[in-house]
């Protein structure tokens, strides 16, 4: 289930993968490395698992600020299957849900997301998956994913809407099972859990094409009384893994002692277990994006804009949990217990002070040509070589694609992209389809390069969510993460505000503007009132 959970996630991030051209490789699945014990269920356990899971049915309405707009629906059923030739135990999730936001005229636009995935494993040892089908629709444009057991090896085909741009995988040393699949059921079920009792378990992620490690651990042990009768559930953290830890996925759910998730709660959605009739029930839904922003308390100055800000100091009243602690932004905490946030050049005057170290595994993780980011294909190389004319210093580079980008990309908020390559196709898109084909021309040039997320100044009076890029570049010997902003064609822009990747972009905190420091030596400081 957790599985399903994640692969929602993903989709509501706008992660999608999607090749371009044909093309078939050969990967090696590594095997997951853990310093904790991977808990694997018994035979039995399985056996008991399939018998009680099947035809079952859970339906869970999609939330975001206490609005409703969507659901998602999981099931499950074992039959004998004629292809196969044996009893399998089939498993199908279904999310359905609409985004709505503002177009280039202001007004409101509204897109349907549809995800359906089905998986087919052995119900019986060695309980293996046999059979993968996952597509993705928003509005008139799908992916797909097919994925078939084939011996010992597991070939995988990625296709997108009109099925010319083509991709397969032949997956070796892949074993994933209902081992792994109900490893965390199996686990609640087992027995009555403490307070800190921790169970690590794995899941494949079919875009990376790794084994993820899981760790789940009890937070809380809550007691209620629901007509009259004593129920206790756990409210629970779980940890998704990756290879590099600035790609990992935390999350929290309310699970009764079945192992049963009743609410689940991922970047800043809430997803709750309802009945069919209600979790398809969507007649109150309204604008997601009405509360989301951070609001300025006071206001820039007028003549903000025209000249250059090099620091910017703001007070941060409220939970700032959801800032980033490193890189480009220093915080620190008063003896009053003010919460500083500064942006820019620190009071040294020293940029490089101010920005993360990028760690030789971070520079070879960032660098990988991936499904979203296929740096290799022979459309991006020669996109590439548009970009920078020759160019030869590495600083000038970053500039020119940055420019390359913002020019190339027209800004369109109603514009949904499923690959970099629709994006160099529709020349059109928001800082999602800027960033992503900033990311995949500069690692193709070379450069470690990564997306992050978190708020830039709207000119009013708020950060808004917004999406940028980090490149790592070599000073003075060492490796920074140098902020670029394609959407604006900004390098180590001063109007963002980096996020943690541990929660949703929500407006949890304000902010006030305490110090303004400009090229030029002009220093603007604020009251505090």
């Amino acid at each position: 289930m957790k599985k399903l959970f994640r692969i929602l996630a993903l989709l509501l991030l706008i992660i999608f993968i999607l090749p371009h051209g044909y093309s078939s490789e050969i990967v090696r699945v590594k095997n997951i490395k853990s310093d904790k014990p991977i808990y694997k269920p018994t035979i039995d356990k399985i056996l008991k698992l399939i018998n009680e899971e099947k035809d079952r049915e859970y339906w869970y309405g999609i939330y975001l600020n206490n609005e409703k707009f969507g659901w998602m629906n999981l099931r499950s059923k074992i039959y004998k299957s004629d292809k196969f030739d044996q009893e399998v135990f089939e498993t199908v999730g279904e999310m359905n849900f609409v985004s709505k936001e503002l177009g280039n005229d202001g007004k409101l636009l509204t897109s349907n997301f549809k995800l359906s995935i089905t998986e087919i494993y052995q119900a019986r040892v060695p309980f293996r998956l046999i059979t993968k089908y996952e597509i993705t629709q928003m509005d008139d444009t799908s992916s797909s994913v097919f994925g078939e057991k084939q011996g010992y090896n597991f070939k995988l085909e990625y296709k997108d809407n009109n099925e010319k741009n083509v991709r397969e995988v032949l997956l070796t040393n892949f074993n994933y099972s209902l081992y792994d699949l109900f490893a965390m059921d199996a686990w609640f079920r087992k027995k009555p859990r403490k307070i800190n009792d921790m169970v690590a378990s794995i899941t494949f992620d079919f875009q990376t094409l790794e084994y993820i490690l899981n760790e789940t651990s009890i937070q809380e042990i809550i007691k209620k009384k629901v007509s009259g009768v004593d129920y206790v559930y756990y409210k629970v953290n779980s940890l998704d893994k990756a290879t590099i830890e600035e790609e990992d996925l935390t999350f929290q759910l309310l699970i009764d002692q079945s192992g049963m998730p009743i609410k689940f709660f991922i970047v800043g959605l809430e997803l709750r277990l309802e009945s069919e009739k209600n979790a398809k029930k969507l007649d109150q839904i309204s604008d997601i994006f009405v509360d989301l922003g951070v609001k300025v308390e006071n206001s820039f100055p007028e003549n903000f804009y025209d000249k250059y800000a090099e620091m910017i100091v703001y007070e941060v009243i409220g939970d700032d949990l959801l800032i980033s602690k490193k890189g480009h932004q220093e915080y620190k905490i008063l003896d009053d217990g003010t919460k500083l946030l500064t942006i820019g050049t620190n009071e040294n005057h020293n940029p490089l002070s101010m920005m993360e170290s990028a760690t030789t595994e971070q520079r070879k993780y960032y660098l990988k040509n991936t499904s979203m980011y296929p740096h290799k294909s022979k459309i991006i190389v020669d996109l590439l070589k548009q970009a920078l004319q020759g160019e030869k210093e590495d600083i000038e580079k970053i500039y020119k694609l940055a420019k390359f980008v913002d020019d190339y990309v027209e800004d369109d908020y109603e514009s949904n992209s499923l690959s970099v390559f629709d994006v160099i196709d529709r020349k059109k898109g928001d800082c999602t389809e800027h960033t992503e084909l900033f990311i995949t021309l500069a690692r193709a040039a070379g450069f470690p390069t990564r997306e992050v997320g978190g708020w830039a100044y709207d000119g009013i009076d708020k950060f808004m969510p917004h999406a940028w890029a980090e490149v790592a570049i070599k000073a003075n010997n060492n490796f920074f993460w140098l902020p670029v902003d394609p959407t604006w064609n900004m390098i180590n822009p001063i109007n963002v505000i980096k996020a943690t990747n541990e929660e949703s972009i929500l407006d949890k905190f304000t902010l006030k503007i305490r110090k303004i420091r400009y090229d030029n030596g002009e220093i603007v400081v604020f009251s505090n009132e």
